[in-house]
């Protein structure tokens, strides 16, 4: 008895395809690496209403496919599902170092060699992979199982609304702002030595790109104290490095979380008055296993999280003065 038609990741694969290819049937089954006829079988289970579809994706208008305001609702939904069966897959067929830990570019600076200094002294022989992605991708990795472990610094209600399963989450340190200048000029030139929002409103700020996290609650925060309007805002930038170049360029004051600025800097940092600072934390993030609340970690993973903990306690969390 043949198996009756389903949503496969093949058929969303191929839908998703068409769309980015602008309905170019050839050059998607390029990309999909297959041929012509197996290309035709899946576009028309897509076309039609029936066993699969309620409603068409795509049609063909001439030799193009056009997607439908069907395929438009389903679209965002689809591309998450071949997005994350592809993490899947990669995770399935690469060969798996014993502990595969996630990052974000700050940490990888301090935090991630020291976290790897004291893992090294526990189990000197485990191999580790070190994976440096967008916080997100952190968690669905995590989630997925593409990753161990991950850093993060993100709400834990964020966190649980992207991963779609239960997580352990685990606060390794505050983080706190702060201002970071080439000299004490922009400090001084705002007229305080210790910046209160007035005086921020005064210089000349480097801050991360609209729509980010960070960004979004300094906003607010600015608003909420009286000031959100009389920022003097030169650049709106990231990741950290690179605000940390402008930054010794001269060319403004940069809004950097303190684990983002490098010891021994040769630069001037200030707290950002608390008024303005946006809650920041670090979390570790791990599985749950299935129905239970102890940690889904090998002997080699539970090592590698009692390592973050201990490089989290040696973290500096004062602001320098």
């Amino acid at each position: 008895m043949p198996r009756p038609a389903s949503l496969s990741p093949e058929l969303l694969s191929t839908f998703v395809t068409i769309v980015r290819t602008e309905g170019d049937a050839t050059l998607a089954a390029e990309v999909l690496k297959i041929n012509q006829p197996s290309m035709s079988k899946r576009l028309a289970f897509l076309q039609h209403a029936g066993r699969i579809l309620r409603r068409p994706w795509i049609e063909r208008v001439g030799k193009t496919w056009i997607i439908t305001e069907e395929g438009r609702r389903v679209l965002p939904a689809a591309e998450e599902l071949v997005h994350r069966y592809k993490l899947l897959a990669e995770s399935i067929e690469e060969e798996r170092a014993g502990i595969v830990f996630g990052t974000g570019a700050s940490l990888a600076v301090r935090y991630v060699r020291n976290t790897l200094e004291a893992f090294r002294k526990l189990l000197p022989t485990e191999t580790v992979k070190i994976s440096q992605r967008p916080a997100r991708e952190r968690v669905e990795g995590v989630a997925n199982g593409s990753l161990d472990l991950a850093a993060v610094r993100m709400a834990d209600a964020d966190i649980l609304e992207i991963a779609h399963r239960p997580l352990h989450i685990e606060t390794l340190w505050d983080d706190p702002m702060l201002l970071v200048a080439e000299s004490e000029k922009p400090f001084t030139d705002a007229g305080e030595d210790r910046p209160t929002p007035k005086s921020v409103a005064k210089m000349p700020l480097l801050v991360p790109p609209p729509g980010s996290p960070l960004r979004i609650e300094f906003d607010r925060r600015c608003r909420d104290a009286g000031v959100g309007d009389r920022l003097n805002i030169v650049a709106e930038i990231g990741p950290w490095p690179t605000v940390l170049e402008y930054v010794k360029d001269g060319l403004g004051v940069g809004l950097l979380p303190r684990s983002a600025v490098p010891e021994n800097n040769g630069l001037v940092s200030r707290p950002l008055p608390a008024k303005l600072a946006p809650l920041t934390k670090w979390q570790a993030i791990c599985r749950k296993r299935a129905g239970e609340d102890e940690f889904d970690l090998s002997a080699a993973g539970h090592a590698f999280l009692k390592s973050m903990r201990t490089a989290a306690n040696s973290v500096t969390t004062e602001p320098d003065e």
